[in-house]
């Protein structure tokens, strides 16, 4: 039952996270610092929230106390839901898709030099769309989405098996490195 409790804690509190930053970022035009990859201020702030809320709870509720083991898993999966709409991952991961197109000229000739070796199903090329995307479309414009979803969706889904291939490789490391050298993992402790 506690594991329930803090995977969906973890959930909300990761889509509330994303939402945060994200808007945050595009209302300040800046990152300010609650959603960033090197700046985990927003995931010290709901952890200390929820230790409180849940200190709390827990004396009047003895079962629903949440236990070392949950907050850990709560600390670790707002780690990861922090990188992923800001500089950690999304903020590259779109600009990469068009930055070819976009920062092309005359003077670098990537047009002649590597243009023709990219596949067409991996990006769009047309330079007036990667304009409007790195510079803002007219207001009222629309946004041709059709173009974007299978170069957004390829690439999200090597990301996907990057992060999986990550993972494998972090599980077969882990059994030797933290039982039989124990190894410290100081980032991995919970604050």
């Amino acid at each position: 039952m506690q594991v329930v409790t803090a995977l969906a804690l973890a959930l909300g509190l990761s889509v509330f996270l994303n939402f945060v930053g994200v808007r945050s970022y595009i209302l300040l035009g800046e990152y300010s610092g609650f959603a960033d990859h090197f700046n985990t201020v927003g995931v010290i702030f709901l952890l200390f929230l929820v230790t409180v809320l849940a200190m709390l709870v827990g004396r009047l509720t003895p079962r629903l106390r949440l236990s070392p083991a949950s907050l850990a898993l709560l600390y670790a999966a707002l780690m990861v839901a922090t990188v992923l709409p800001t500089m950690g991952f999304g903020g590259y991961f779109i600009p990469l898709l068009a930055g070819a197109i976009y920062y092309g000229t005359p003077e670098n000739d990537w047009q002649g030099t590597f243009w023709d070796l990219l596949p067409e199903w991996a990006l769009v090329k047309d330079r007036e769309l990667v304009r409007r995307l790195f510079e803002g479309a007219a207001a009222g414009e629309r946004i041709p989405w059709e173009v974007w979803t299978l170069p957004c969706l390829l690439w999200a889904a090597f990301m996907v098996a990057f992060f999986c291939v990550s993972l494998a490789l972090i599980s077969l490391v882990h059994h030797q490195w933290s039982r039989q050298e124990r190894l410290v993992y100081p980032l991995a402790t919970t604050p």
